[in-house]
């Protein structure tokens, strides 16, 4: 999962492999402009891996 500020992902979070749901709280939102899903490698990586699997726009 990502949160998205302007043009700068920053990873949120990871599921663990075998995993087919998750809950993960967010708290501050703050400037905070889409939260992403993306499929990443095992581990994460450092940028998302396109596409986006999902992504919600968040009021500003």
């Amino acid at each position: 999962m990502w949160t998205v500020e302007g043009t700068t992902p920053v990873s949120a979070g990871v599921m663990n492999p075998g995993d087919s749901s998750v809950t993960m709280l967010i708290e501050d939102t703050s400037g905070i402009e889409v939260i992403a899903v993306t499929e990443e490698p095992a581990g994460g990586s450092q940028t998302p891996t396109l596409p986006m699997v999902a992504d919600i726009a968040l009021d500003a």
